[in-house]
């Protein structure tokens, strides 16, 4: 029963998909039978069962095709299905020739319903401008603004610089300004942050960095993550401390206690020493029996045995005290010795990330765009769209997804404006300047 339910409930979406299939297909369908020819399409014309008789006409200059089989058709400007009635009509009732594989002769006669007329290739489009390849482009159905300039190769920016020779794109390059500006940032304060760990500043000089070119929050959460990083190194090393003096105390505590036992071990060593000596005397005096001997001299062994494991046991724990003590002395030193490499190595990111920096704010200046900064947005080009109509051209401004029609051209225009002068990067070849680390 379950099964049945769920191939129903299969059949049933299956039905919904090849339905909403039809209606798309069925509008794009109507569309282009709409579509009114134009010269540059290619019009397709095929006869059912008579491969050899399809052919291909291009619209010509003058708005015409030729189909060898029924002559010359003035097609421009009419619509796809009046021009596939008008050549339907043409092949109905003609009687075609054709060969058989054995060499045999035979006769057909074209029913209307036979011949087809699709447009295969639609009339190319132009894309001009700051784009990357600009020139005419293959139009396909549905194509909008958007497309037609990726086909183009994207947006570029027209200027081109005499000296160096090579064409900038601004908007990647205004993407890669925002970009480095961050990793910028974020060395920046890490150096900061550094700096802090040694002692060396209290608060992070936000003026130090060139303006933002993202939101200030951005640049708050970027020192948020360090302060946190701080309070956890400070943490960690707070805890470190704080079990090296536990060890030292332990340590110092095992000292004492082993040092009082070591003291007892040695009485009775000395006690069971004397014992054993004055048995001995007995012995060989005739009062005392053999076995006792044997016994205090067994007693003296365990004393001697005892007072060696204590006395080790006590150089050790001096040892442990000695670690503890070093570890406490060396522990602050190492933890500069780390900080400061760590400082070095970050010193050197954050230069190099300055020249990235100047590096791509120069290419902007080569590209004459603005350095984006946080208030604005990156800029978008402008696009002109000129648009046959009849004997006239229809020109108007167009965005990204607007859709385009065959032989529309696209102009891409980016605005162009010097770069303004005031920023924090300093000249070309000069040292990069030192992120100040005011104290508040």
């Amino acid at each position: 029963m379950a099964c049945r339910q769920y191939s129903y409930v299969k059949s049933i979406v299956a039905s919904v998909q090849i339905a909403i299939a039809l209606v798309f297909g069925s509008t794009w369908a109507a569309a282009a039978s709409e579509y009114r020819l134009r010269a540059g399409d290619v019009i397709e014309v095929s006869v059912a069962g008579l491969p050899q008789f399809s052919h291909r006409a291009p619209v010509q200059l003058d708005g015409s095709i030729t189909i060898p089989t029924i002559g010359t058709l003035d097609v421009e400007g009419e619509l796809l299905k009046d021009v596939r009635e008008r050549i339907q009509a043409a092949f109905a009732g003609k009687l075609l020739t054709v060969y058989a594989s054995d060499g045999r002769e035979l006769t057909r006669t074209v029913e209307r319903e036979d011949v087809s007329a699709t447009v295969a290739q639609y009339a190319p489009i132009w894309v001009s401008g700051d784009v990357v390849r600009s020139g005419e482009q293959r139009f396909q159905p549905r194509m909008t603004v958007r497309q037609a300039i990726a086909s183009a190769g994207g947006v570029r920016s027209s200027i081109m610089n005499g000296e160096i020779g090579q064409r900038y794109d601004p908007i990647p390059l205004q993407r890669d300004y925002i970009a480095s500006w961050l990793t910028l940032a974020s060395q920046a304060v890490r150096v900061w942050r550094l700096r802090y760990e040694l002692g060396e500043t209290a608060e992070f000089d936000r003026s130090s960095l060139p303006p933002a070119p993202v939101p200030e929050d951005a640049l708050s959460r970027i020192l948020a993550l360090e302060k946190d990083i701080i309070a956890l190194r400070q943490e960690d090393l707070r805890r470190e401390r704080a079990f090296l003096e536990r060890s030292a105390v332990l340590a110092e505590e095992q000292i004492r206690s082993l040092s009082e036992r070591l003291e007892l071990e040695k009485q009775g060593e000395i006690d069971d020493m004397e014992e054993y000596e004055r048995l001995q005397g007995l012995l060989r005096k005739g009062h005392m029996t053999n076995m006792r001997v044997v016994d205090a001299r067994r007693a003296l062994l365990y004393s001697s045995t005892r007072r060696l494991q204590t006395a080790h046991a006590l150089m050790q724990a001096r040892k442990q005290l000695d670690e503890a003590r070093r570890a406490l002395e060396k522990l602050d030193d190492q933890r500069r010795l780390a900080i400061k490499e760590s400082l070095q190595s970050a010193e050197l990111k954050l230069a190099e990330e300055h020249a990235r920096l100047r590096s791509i704010q120069v290419k902007l200046e080569l590209a004459r765009v603005t350095v984006p900064r946080e208030s604005e947005n990156v800029s978008r080009p402008s696009i002109t769209l000129i648009r046959r109509s009849g004997a006239s051209s229809v020109t108007f401004e167009a965005s990204y997804d607007d859709e385009i029609e065959p032989g529309d051209i696209i102009e891409v225009d980016v605005k162009k404006v010097p770069v303004s002068t005031g920023n924090n990067l300093g000249a070309i070849g000069t040292s990069p300047p030192r992120y100040a680390l005011e104290t508040r």
